[in-house]
């Protein structure tokens, strides 16, 4: 424990005085040696059997119930009540929320069903504003249910819905890593009664990965208070623990699944399509077999990804690329398995991906290409994770047709950590080989001095490809991410050469170091401010060589979260960045090489999502930014008009000016959801830069009528402004239809 105290102490420092005072001798060998010395340390922290965690009783029906939100059936009145007083950990910790909470769990052959009663004494003053499939509900009286179906205290899934009936899901990995874009086949109704709300959720067994037989499941239950910026659990009161962190669930015992169908699902699919007045068709499908409860076979073929949702646009003031999450649902599912390096830094971009998935079927012009097949085999034997993909790609007019195979292995180790292996093979750009090949080990504790959490991810890569060298690539992340203090500390080795060809790298040939360090008092007897964060943090890019590229130093100061859930906050950061050759940004053109220096000052603000209409703004001032003033407006509504509409704006301002000129770049965008019930919707979106004078336009209407079938109908235009106003560029009219069968 000293040893892990002495890291903190350490890289709690100013970066500047390591890297200068004390340049190590970062040779490939020393890399590998240091990796494998912080695993074995990692091996000895100290574990506890803690307090003893809540259970209740699952109860079996042969019993059909309707889902309907009333929990009528008698069924729902034999099974055993479990929630009650459920304790806060927001604005108080340890303290019984201040409104009731039910739940019961009832289950049958093939369906296990959730029914949970939201007591509230003013109902009048319940919040929900959404309703959209997957539109976060988290300024909403909601409720968050966490489910570890395996029962391994690290992995599972999340629902959460709130009084409208909303849907929003996301699978869960080794407590930290949260795939929110994963979406599986469950139901619920819910609504408003004169006592509160409640909620009844269906959880198909076919959803979701179990054992055969008698099972014990983990399962935690969050609710929030929006009005008075309260939130509880069922089990585990502490602010540092997350709802889906398993490790601190509670129990559902007494389940029971015997199920006899043949765990096949075939899922269908027509879509016509229009392109600049270019008409075609096609049709495809997706076939899963679940020969085992924990075991899935996936074939797609002939994919089409019509209803995918457009890529936010951003503009880039750097020279390195920018990362995009994949929104493709046949590679988001059961993406955990193949997660490698996940970051532990939620605020930083990452920096490698492994294996980055959006390669798949996008070359590097950018152009999408025809997805021919994909098949994927993801398993959990025991306490191994397994995970093997391939996909043959289509030509395009710039890149031949590829296949492309990626490979993972995963054990589970102590209570809350992994050792793995990760294997990709292809090139979606070339016909020549490439292979990247990797081990990493992630070590997660909620146990560190008693009580603390503790987080580290290390992994050693290598990339091989015709025609370049070799190339490696290291990194070792540390957090200490607790509630007052809260610190990490990263380090990344990445060669020049390290160029894996299905995955994502944003900068090579450099060693990055990475610190930051948060004290985060409560003040639990102010009526004004609940909480305030000051924090420190920095980042230093330095070359192979142990010059420097790029130096960031910032301190927050601070920021301050009020009472109402409002808040304030006040940045410094200092620059240095010397690039070595010239770069195109937005707005100041071309950025010649050279050394700069410069200064940043933000100050901005919040009004919380809690009321009908919330708002973001802030400004920041950078003196000298690459020989330019730049200042950067920054603008957001969200307008919860009523439980049908939702608007949310965004708009950014710059101003670039040098002695003789000046320059502005706009950034705009809208999102309009219409829904009729959570079942269907329509959602809108517009973005505008002026950068590049274009308007893109992305309207979908989604319209699920069970569960598993689904009709889109999806209009994207786009347009460009000339002198005579905005031209019809592009457009694309799709209509799709698909639908589940299970055997």
């Amino acid at each position: 424990m000293n040893y892990l105290a002495g890291i903190f102490g350490l890289n709690t420092l100013p970066a500047t005085t390591y890297v200068l005072h004390q340049r190590p001798d970062l040779k490939k060998p020393y890399a590998i040696k240091f990796f494998i010395t912080v695993l074995t340390l990692a091996l000895f922290i100290p574990a506890s059997n803690g307090a003893a965690k809540p259970t209740t009783q699952a109860k079996f029906t042969t019993e059909k119930i309707k889902l309907d939100g009333h929990l009528d059936e008698s069924v729902w009145a034999s099974a055993m009540k479990a929630g009650g007083d459920m304790q806060q950990y927001e604005p108080r910790q340890g303290v019984p929320m201040t409104q009731k909470t039910e739940f019961m769990v009832v289950y049958d052959e093939d369906n296990i069903y959730f029914g949970i009663i939201a007591y509230d004494t003013e109902p009048k003053k319940i919040v929900a504003s959404v309703m959209e499939r997957d539109e976060v509900p988290f300024y909403d009286d909601s409720l968050f249910l966490a489910i570890d179906t395996m029962n391994d205290n690290r992995n599972g899934y999340v629902l959460w819905t709130n009084p409208n009936g909303i849907k929003y899901d996301a699978s869960v990995t080794n407590n930290s890593s949260l795939n929110v874009q994963w979406d599986g086949i469950w139901d619920l109704k819910a609504g408003r009664t004169k006592h509160g709300w409640q909620a009844e959720i269906r959880l198909p067994f076919s959803t979701v990965r179990h054992r055969a037989g008698a099972n014990v499941w983990g399962f935690n239950l969050w609710r929030k208070l929006p009005r008075n910026g309260e939130e509880g659990r069922w089990s585990e009161s502490r602010p540092e623990i997350r709802t889906y962190h398993f490790a601190q669930a509670g129990k559902i015992e007494g389940i029971n699944i015997n199920r006899r169908n043949l765990n096949l699902e075939v899922t269908p699919y027509v879509v016509g399509d229009i392109t600049n007045s270019k008409t075609s068709g096609d049709f495809g499908g997706d076939i899963r077999y679940r020969f085992k409860p924990n075991w899935t076979a996936h074939l797609t073929l002939n994919t089409d990804f019509a209803e995918t949702e457009v890529d936010d646009r951003r503009l880039n003031y750097t020279r390195f690329p920018l990362f995009f999450p994949e929104k493709r649902d046949f590679f988001l599912e059961d993406a955990e398995v193949f997660t490698v390096g996940q970051q532990v830094m939620p605020w930083s971009a990452p920096e490698i991906v492994p294996y980055f998935s959006r390669r798949i079927g996008l070359n590097h012009d950018r152009q999408i290409t025809d997805l021919d097949y994909a098949v994927k085999l993801t398993g959990h034997e025991g306490k191994y994770h397994v995970g093997l993909l391939n996909s043959g790609v289509g030509a395009s007019s710039t890149s031949p047709s590829s296949n492309l195979t990626i490979a993972r292995i995963k054990r589970d180790v102590l209570e809350q950590s992994s050792i793995g292996l990760i294997s990709t093979f292809g090139d979606p750009n070339s016909e020549k080989h490439a292979s990247t090949h990797g081990v990493d080990f992630r070590h997660r504790t909620d146990k560190l001095f008693g009580n603390r959490v503790f987080e580290a991810n290390s992994y050693l890569l290598s990339s091989h490809n015709t025609a370049q060298d070799d190339g490696t690539a290291f990194s070792l992340e540390l957090l200490y991410p607790n509630d007052l203090i809260n610190a990490g500390a990263t380090y990344y080795r990445i060669d020049e050469d390290f160029d894996p060809k299905l995955g994502y790298v944003r900068r090579t040939g450099v060693n990055k170091f990475q610190n930051h360090v948060s004290w985060q008092p409560r003040f639990d007897n102010s009526q004004v401010v609940r909480q305030a964060f000051l924090s420190y943090t920095n980042s230093i890019y330095a070359n192979l060589g142990g010059g420097g590229e790029t130096i960031e130093n910032s301190v927050v100061l601070p920021r301050i979260m009020l009472e109402s859930t409002d808040e304030i906050f006040l940045k410094y950061s200092h620059f240095r960045d010397n690039p070595d050759y010239n770069f195109l940004v937005p707005g100041a053109g071309t950025i010649n090489e050279g050394d700069y220096e410069w200064n940043t000052i933000a100050i901005g603000g919040g009004l919380s999502n809690k009321r009908k209409l919330g708002a973001t703004a802030s400004v920041a001032i950078h003196d000298d930014w690459y020989d330019w003033d730049r200042t950067d407006y920054n603008l957001g509504f969200r307008w919860s008009i009523n439980k049908h509409l939702l608007l949310s704006t965004s708009h950014r301002y710059s101003h670039f000016e040098q002695e003789d000129e000046d320059e502005d770049v706009l950034l705009n965008s809208a999102r309009l959801l219409v829904n009729i019930n959570p079942n269907m919707g329509l959602l809108n979106v517009v973005q505008h830069d002026s950068y590049t004078d274009t308007i893109g336009l992305y309207s979908r209407f989604r319209w699920e009528w069970n569960p598993g079938q689904e009709l889109f109908v999806v209009l994207r235009h786009g347009y460009r402004d000339d002198y005579r106003g905005f031209d019809l560029e592009t457009e694309r009219y799709s209509v799709k239809i698909s639908s589940s069968f299970r055997f």
